[in-house]
């Protein structure tokens, strides 16, 4: 009797190590990138789990970021040229 509950105590103890390494990490290291939202967050998941359980939707958050990174710099632009003209205008350059 004694035999086997050490059996079943080392049973739960590697199957908690198996849980932590396989599962349990990987999820942590998801979480970390997913509310960090930065570009090395997410490419740090990536190089640690290239076929990991959460590719697709740090795939997703990266596009996000991506888009709006992209939008940013569109709306930035065209703020950065209506002032260029503006000031065309003030300094008699542009009618």
């Amino acid at each position: 009797m004694q035999n086997k509950r050490g059996i079943v105590v080392i049973g739960i103890f590697i199957g908690s190590i198996f849980f932590y390494t396989f599962y349990l990490k990987e999820r942590l290291a998801f979480n970390k990138a997913k509310e960090s939202k930065t570009l090395p967050s997410l490419q740090s998941y990536f190089l640690d789990y290239p076929n990991g359980r959460y590719v697709k939707e740090v795939e997703i958050i990266e596009e996000q970021i991506a888009f709006k990174n992209v939008r940013c710099l569109i709306f930035t632009n065209i703020i950065n040229f209506v002032k260029r003209v503006l000031e065309w205008k003030t300094l008699g350059l542009r009618k």
